[in-house]
């Protein structure tokens, strides 16, 4: 699958895959929620990687207050259980 900024994930899986409708129309402006959070006064880190998941929400857990966690995540066919049933 062609590698885009960010999308709609399950309707983005069906356009590329069934061709439904055009990609380009799931597509999404790629955002900072962290540093959103942050200019909000929200403690908030970026986890780019599986491997720095569980140090983030470690800290998250000792963390006293809101703490947003932005997780960037692939383009990967059927996301979960309930979209793959609801595609058969």
């Amino acid at each position: 699958m062609p590698s885009i900024a960010s999308a709609h994930g399950a309707i983005h899986i069906d356009a590329v895959g069934n061709g439904s409708i055009s990609e380009q129309f799931t597509r999404l402006p790629r955002h900072d929620w962290a540093a959103f959070a942050s200019s909000l006064g929200v403690t908030a880190r970026n986890v780019k990687r599986l491997d720095d998941l569980e140090s983030v929400l470690s800290e998250a857990s000792q963390h006293d207050g809101p703490f947003l966690i932005d997780v960037k995540t692939g383009v990967f066919p059927a996301p979960n259980r309930y979209y793959m049933a609801a595609a058969a």
